[in-house]
Parts: structure tokens; C-alpha cells; sequence
């Protein structure tokens, strides 16, 4: 019997999803509507994977990455290979959960078909083929509730122990670093984005007028509710801890050369014209191992997990026996097996 990955590419080709792809690849689309192809792209497990569902999940890939966009060859040549390598991938992975007796979730497939009944009972393609699609829909559905339970199974893992955390955290000391945070104030003269350039220009003016006041020794906080259209107004302008990505660059990088208790001077925002003053400057500091316990077991659970998953499909893929017998469909490869 031959397996078969996700049928949706073939079911859109039936019901004329057609409109969105480039005459080349709907002309290969349009195979999916040829059972009686043999022709056939991989042999997987003496299984075969015929070259009409390949073109129809190539066209699928193709129009869901590209759109209307014509894109280099060299995508195009890894969009070849990628598509091959998740049909048999999927072949793989779908004997595997059987295998491991996984039934499909019988009230999810029943879900995904009326999901897919409703979206499509006005078009008159679904109502001629509809016994057949259903047919393809539910096999799909099934084996799509077969993937996501075995991969759920696959991922999960204990939780760490006292030696394994420890490595981790040691092995991965960028993760588990504060970075640079900086206490600031702000005064905003607020500008709606539609104003005039003579407008913006007056008030960067003001801003400079401000700023002689602060120098001069005027309340930093007291000018900041007077004047300032930010929403830090009513306390005095403090925002509080930031870190880096949280302000524009070029404003962080002014702030940058300032020390604890200097301003900047005043900078065009997207929403006014700003004046910040540096209150504190705490250093990156790389946390304890008791302070970030929590987030480095999570974070070895989720690296544990996905490795768990690659080493799955790999140790499959290489006890498989493995034929790609259209090479020009899976460009630059050879044949695969043991």
C-alpha cells in the first residue's frame, strides 16, 4: 500500500486551488489528479511514494513559501529536497507510531473532517468527489493524530537531576545571564507623528530649552510632570529598569556614554522629542545556579526533548532501506539506504 503524507496538496489541487501557483507547478499540481500514475519518486521499506504526491506537496510547499514570488533556482533545489525528505520522513514516522500500537484520535479526526466539510459545502468539487476526499481527509487526519501523539511520547522526559542541571548551567553561562539594565527618566514632549517638519523643529528647540533648565539645576522629576506627554509623567519621569532592544539603538547608544546622573541630550523619537537622564547602571551579571534552577531545567527538558526527537528520525531513517528512484526530484542526492 502506498503511504501517503499530507493529502491536503491533493485535495486543494481537486477542489481548484489552482489560481495561486505558476503554470509550471500547477501542471505538476494537476498530477494528483492521476491515480492511475505509477510513476514513482522513493521507495521506503519496499513501500512506495509515487511521483504524483510528491508534485502535489511540491506544489503545496511551493505556493505556501513563495506565493506569487519567483525565487532563485538554489531555493528551489532545497525546496526539492525538503519536500523528499518530509514525504519520507513522514512514511517513517507513521510506521513507527504503529508500531508502537498509537491509534488515531478518533473525536480530533471527526473534528478535522466536519472542519473541512463546512469550510467547503458550497463548492461544487467537493460535492461530486466528496466521498473520495473524505476518504483521503480522514487517512491524513488519522495519520496526523498518529504523528502528534508519537512525537508527544518521543519528547518527554524527567525531569533533570542535581549533576545534569549543573552541567548545564555550567556549559551555558550566556543563557543564564542578566543582561545590562539601566535606570532611567524620561521627559517626552510628545509629537503626533503627522506634524510638519517646523513643528518637530520647535519642539527639539524646547527640548534643548529643558535641558539648559535641568543643567542649571531645575527638579528633574517636577519638569517631568509638568511637561513631560510620557506615561512615566506622573512619577517624575522614572521608567524604571530597562535593558538593551527595549529603547532605539541610536538612543541606547547615546545613553551609552553616560554616567550615573547625566542626560542625554535631546533625540527625535517616533512619538516626540525625548530627554533621558541615567540614574543607575547595573551590570550584566550571571545568576546563581540556586536563582535560575527553574529555567535551566526548563531549558534542558526543551534541548533534551528535541534532541530525543532528532535522534528518533535519524535512527529510523538509517535503519531504513531507502530509494530515491527520481533523481531529478531530489537533486544532488543519491541513492539512500542502510
Amino acid at each position: 500500500m502506498q503511504h501517503k503524507k499530507i493529502l491536503f496538496a491533493v485535495l486543494l489541487t481537486a477542489l481548484g486551488a489552482l489560481a495561486a501557483l505558476t503554470p509550471a507547478m500547477a501542471a505538476d499540481a494537476a498530477m494528483a489528479k492521476a491515480p492511475a500514475d505509477e510513476a514513482v519518486f522513493a521507495r521506503v521499506n519496499g513501500g512506495d511514494i509515487s511521483v504524483a504526491l510528491y508534485d502535489a506537496e511540491l506544489s503545496r510547499a511551493y505556493r505556501n513559501k513563495f506565493y506569487h514570488g519567483q525565487p532563485p533556482e538554489s531555493q528551489l533545489t532545497q525546496l526539492r529536497r525538503e519536500v523528499g525528505d518530509s514525504l519520507i520522513e513522514h512514511v517513517l514516522l507513521v510506521a513507527e507510531g504503529r508500531r508502537r500500537n498509537i491509534a488515531p484520535d478518533p473525536e480530533k479526526t471527526r473534528q478535522g473532517l466536519a472542519a473541512f466539510e463546512a469550510r467547503n459545502s458550497a463548492n461544487p468539487r467537493w460535492q461530486q468527489d466528496r466521498e473520495q476526499l473524505l476518504q483521503l481527509l480522514t487517512q491524513d487526519l488519522q495519520e496526523q493524530s498518529i504523528l502528534t501523539q508519537l512525537e508527544a511520547a518521543v519528547r518527554e522526559t524527567a525531569a533533570p537531576d542535581a549533576q545534569q542541571l549543573a552541567e548545564y548551567y555550567a556549559t551555558h553561562p550566556a543563557t543564564f545571564t542578566e543582561p545590562e539594565r539601566l535606570r532611567l527618566s524620561v521627559i517626552l514632549l510628545k509629537l503626533d507623528p503627522s506634524v510638519t517638519q517646523a513643528e518637530r523643529d520647535q519642539a527639539l528647540e524646547e527640548a534643548k530649552r529643558l535641558r539648559q533648565q535641568l543643567v542649571a539645576g531645575a527638579d528633574f522629576a517636577a519638569l517631568a510632570r509638568e511637561r513631560s506627554g510620557d506615561v512615566t509623567a506622573p512619577m517624575g519621569g522614572d521608567m524604571g529598569y530597562v535593558h538593551r532592544g527595549m529603547l532605539p539603538e541610536a538612543q541606547h547608544l547615546q545613553i551609552d556614554k553616560l554616567a550615573p546622573g547625566e542626560l542625554s541630550e535631546p533625540a527625535l523619537l517616533l512619538d516626540g522629542v525625548s530627554i533621558f537622564r541615567l540614574d543607575e547602571r547595573l551590570p550584566a551579571r550571571l545568576m546563581s545556579l540556586e536563582e535560575s534552577k527553574e529555567r535551566v531545567a526548563k531549558a534542558w527538558k526543551a534541548e533534551r526533548a528535541e534532541w530525543q526527537w532528532r535522534e528518533l528520525k535519524a535512527g529510523l531513517r538509517k535503519a531504513a532501506v531507502i530509494e530515491v528512484v527520481d533523481l531529478s526530484r531530489y537533486p544532488d542526492v543519491v541513492v539512500l539506504d542502510k
